[in-house]
């Protein structure tokens, strides 16, 4: 009996020593801040496709010019790791569906107090993005000013012109006001796809001009061989720089998926992929004006500025003109 009883006492000795043991780790680890749960987190992204064509193709080919090659970047490096699965919707319905899931998340999405009374932003932008532009054919031009200020839409200057935009999408505080103020000048396309859409229309002339970021517009009429030319006209409620972030729920399952987010893009692969989309995507001259943003951004000497704080940088405004357009 004496011995049965210095042998129970003794596993007892050794389990009260496991679970201090365990204890200690997992407080440790609470301290310090490292997570152990390293299990897949499984993401819902809600998207129109129309700026990620192949980005739910897992093994279709992308070039370092493609933003989706930002989001696989992210996908590799991610700790835990990710798992999307892709579902195709308008813009307008996919902030619907956003706020009913647990796990959805939306990329490339502007800031704006409303969504993120909703929405987890990524810390750091998933891209950047030079101002956006009134674009028009370039044989119409006369019928705008230059620069353009959306108040000519209200005086005689405006000729009544019709501009689209894509409903439910964010182009700036200025804008996004005017628009919902004075939507008798727009004209504003839901469906899914709605971007690419409003493009042809307006190589078809439907509507007089678009507000989209040159670049876009460009890529389009090269895919599609529209021999018309085009303008990009600078705007004056779009003074700068657009910076667009990874969205998920607002729920502890979205915030898991941003933290992982947040932790890949701090991976030198992942900053290196975004500087050369940005370079190649926008050429050269844009790149001037991101530049010093990307820099500020990926900086570990500024780690109390936020990413998306503007920069004190001067650029030269470009835009698009007849001869840069093949």
């Amino acid at each position: 009996m004496n011995a049965v009883a210095s042998f129970l006492s003794s596993l007892a000795w050794l389990i009260f020593l496991l679970s201090q043991l365990t204890f200690n780790t997992a407080h440790a680890t609470q301290v310090l801040g490292h997570d152990t749960n390293t299990a897949p987190l499984a993401l819902i992204v809600i998207s129109d496709m129309s700026a990620f064509p192949e980005i739910h193709k897992q093994d279709t080919a992308i070039t370092p010019d493609s933003m989706d090659k930002i989001w696989r970047s992210l996908i590799t490096h991610s700790q835990p790791k990710l798992m999307p699965k892709f579902q195709k919707m308008s813009l307008t319905r996919a902030w619907v569906e956003f706020q009913k899931l647990p796990n959805a998340c939306m990329i490339n999405k502007v800031k704006n107090p409303k969504r993120e009374a909703i929405a987890e932003f990524s810390h750091y932008p998933f891209s950047i993005f030079p101002p956006v532009r009134l674009i028009a054919l370039a044989k119409n031009q006369h019928k705008f000013s230059q620069p353009f200020s959306l108040q000519d839409l209200e005086s005689q200057s405006g000729r009544k012109l019709r501009i689209g935009v894509v409903k439910s999408r964010s182009y700036g505080a200025e804008i996004d006001n005017f628009i919902a103020t004075h939507p008798k000048h727009f004209f504003i396309r839901g469906a899914e796809d709605s971007m690419s859409k409003l493009i042809d229309m307006l190589f078809m002339a439907r509507i007089d001009a678009i507000i989209d970021f040159s670049q876009v517009v460009t890529n389009h009429k090269q895919e599609t061989e529209q021999p018309q030319q085009i303008i990009a006209i600078p705007i004056h409620e779009a003074a700068g720089p657009m910076h667009a972030y990874v969205v998920c729920s607002k729920t502890p399952k979205g915030k898991a998926i941003i933290a992982a987010i947040n932790h890949s893009f701090q991976h030198n692969e992942v900053q290196e992929t975004f500087r050369t989309f940005h370079q190649l995507y926008f050429g050269h001259q844009e790149y001037l004006l991101l530049a010093p943003l990307i820099d500020n951004i990926f900086s570990s000497s500024q780690t109390n500025r936020q990413p998306d704080e503007p920069a004190k940088i001067q650029a030269k405004e470009t835009r698009l003109n007849t001869s840069s357009q093949t």
